[in-house]
Order: C-alpha cells, then sequence, then structure tokens
C-alpha cells in the first residue's frame, strides 16, 4: 500500500486559518471605523448601520472558515488513522500467508 499525505490538508487547513484571521482583523478596522464616524445625520446613521452589518458579515465568514478548517484537519487525521489500520490489516495478511505457506510446505514435506 502506497503512503498517504495529509500534509497538503493540513496546509490547505492553515490556509483557510489564516484567511479567517484575516477577516477578523478587517471586521476590527471597519468597526473601528465606523465607530470614528463624527457626522451625525440619518446618512451617517445608514452608514454605521451598514458598516456593522458588513462587520458582522465579515466575522460570521471567518466563524465559518475555522470551522472548515477544523472539518479538514479532521478529516486529515480520519485519513491518516484509516490508512494505518489498513496498513496493519496488510501487514496481517501478509503475515497470516506466510504461515499458512510454512503450514503447506510442512505438511508437504511430511506426505
Amino acid at each position: 500500500m502506497t503512503g498517504v499525505d495529509t500534509g497538503e490538508l493540513m496546509r490547505i487547513a492553515d490556509r483557510i486559518e489564516s484567511a479567517a484571521h484575516t477577516l477578523r482583523g478587517r471586521a476590527r478596522t471597519l468597526s473601528v471605523v465606523s465607530a470614528g464616524v463624527q457626522w451625525r445625520s440619518p446618512a451617517a446613521t445608514a452608514a454605521r448601520r451598514s458598516m456593522q452589518h458588513t462587520v458582522d458579515q465579515l466575522a460570521g465568514c471567518a466563524v465559518r472558515l475555522e470551522h472548515a478548517a477544523l472539518a479538514l484537519r479532521t478529516h486529515a487525521g480520519t485519513v491518516r488513522r484509516r490508512h494505518a489500520a489498513l496498513v496493519d490489516a496488510e501487514r496481517s495478511v501478509a503475515r497470516a500467508g506466510d504461515l499458512g505457506r510454512g503450514a503447506l510446505s510442512a505438511i508437504g514435506r511430511r506426505i
């Protein structure tokens, strides 16, 4: 059985987490900008609401990206464990075959 490299999955999860971190930073920056709006008017209120909506959307996207990265890491772990189990089973079958051939040889020598 060939080896399984889950490293690429982990690297993708790292990039996804990095994107989530970037989104959180941009959300914080936009929140600061929104809070710093000095003018008072219906248009300013609408602008602040719009910016806050965008902040909320960015934060929600960051959470979903973090969940995706976690799911990918979990999947990589599952792949590694299942691959290891298959390798162990393959070795057990090979050992059983060796034992079986040895037993048949011993029987053949007695006949």
